[in-house]
């Protein structure tokens, strides 16, 4: 098995481990966010609570297209650290967010957070199919089947 960490760039680290029976795990992280793959389905996770800024976000999302390679992917998003988001940050992830995805399933806090998000994915009209969930294995279950459906 061969493990190694290599720096991607002055603020990401990338993290690898490989053996010859294909079951590889690659983690990419920074300071605030780690990104890994699951059965073909990317997952993230914020480190500690945070509060997402227009250069937060620009990052973030510059982060996943670049794990994204220019393919399009099933993402589970867990967004039970945010704190904030700002109006600023949500307007560029309506513009920028939705690349390289061919589906999202954000994993809020509560129910409430959940029919609030639902409901502005809605109005908003996603460009792909997006959904909350209180629950992460309900998240990926919602993901995995869109993938079967899809092919």
């Amino acid at each position: 098995m061969v493990k190694g960490v290599a720096k991607t760039s002055k603020s990401v680290t990338e993290v690898f481990s490989e053996s010859n029976n294909l079951d590889a795990e690659k983690i990419w992280e920074n300071d605030i966010v780690k990104f890994w793959f699951e059965e073909g389905i990317l997952h993230s996770q914020f480190k500690a609570r945070i509060d997402i800024s227009i250069d937060t976000i620009k990052e973030l999302i510059a982060l996943r297209h670049t794990i994204s390679d220019k393919k399009k992917q099933y993402w589970c998003y867990d967004l039970t650290h945010i704190q904030f988001f700002s109006k600023e940050a949500m307007h560029y992830t309506e513009i920028h967010g939705q690349d390289y995805l061919h589906a999202t399933a954000a994993v809020v806090k509560s129910h409430v957070a959940k029919f609030i998000f639902n409901w502005f994915s809605k109005f908003k009209e996603a460009k792909i199919p997006l959904q909350a969930f209180t629950c992460k294995e309900k998240a990926v279950t919602w993901l995995k089947e869109l993938r079967k459906e899809t092919g």
